[in-house]
């Protein structure tokens, strides 16, 4: 009965990973032409991303010298620190951080990543973005509930086998207590939380409302 049961778990699991990731794909191509300033594309898309990291630059720079002026012997440290997360915030937003992927896909991914900001940031501001972030935050609440259950499958194997290697040849429960953490489907969502500004730092709405964003545009 036991060996049927870790059959069916990972049949399920499968499945549900074949399932999840053509629902990335589908969203990251509408959320890839959503527009800003009246237009779709990469250039809409660019002209907001360069405004919004010199705000997110702005507001780093008031946080790193609020840090040296509480820790000056750390100068230093704390420098280097913050040009390390510049540069990383910079490669994500330009989705520069994957040397591999072909330009068709980094200008489609900085695109979506764009719009996932965008949608997060002005959701208060204009009411017709409220319906995209909350499909954004159903979206994260699905992989969080697949990200629980992965760690309750580690737990429900260590409780079964022990630590013992897994059938796979894998490390058992400790390589499925790594993969729980570390693998996502829809990372970028969850980076993207650590990327906001306060309301007050965001790039002028007024910008990017010449020409409108309406619901229409932005329905998939």
């Amino acid at each position: 009965m036991t060996r049927y049961f870790f059959i069916v778990v990972h049949q399920v699991h499968e499945l549900w990973f074949k399932i999840i990731l053509s629902v990335r794909h589908c969203l990251q191509g509408w959320l890839a032409g959503m527009p800003f300033d009246g237009a779709a594309g990469p250039g809409a898309a660019d002209r907001f991303l360069h405004a919004y990291m010199e705000k997110w630059r702005n507001e780093s720079r008031r946080r790193l010298q609020a840090a040296i002026d509480r820790a000056p012997a750390l100068e230093e440290r704390l420098k280097s620190k913050f040009a390390s997360e510049c540069a990383q915030t910079e490669a994500f937003l330009l989705a520069e951080d994957d040397p591999l992927a072909s330009a068709l896909t980094r200008r489609e991914r900085r695109s979506a990543r764009a719009a996932m900001v965008f949608i997060e940031s002005y959701r208060e501001q204009l009411p017709h973005c409220m319906w995209a972030w909350q499909l954004l935050e159903s979206t994260i609440e699905v992989e969080q509930a697949m990200l629980v259950w992965r760690q309750r499958h580690a737990r429900m194997v260590e409780r079964m086998i022990g630590r013992r290697p897994g059938t796979g040849g894998s490390s058992g429960v400790d390589y499925l207590d790594q993969t729980a953490l570390r693998y996502r489907v829809f990372s970028d969502l969850w980076t993207v939380r650590s990327l906001l500004l306060r309301p007050s730092g965001l790039p002028d709405l007024e910008a990017f409302a010449d020409h409108g964003v309406s619901a229409e545009e932005m329905s998939p």
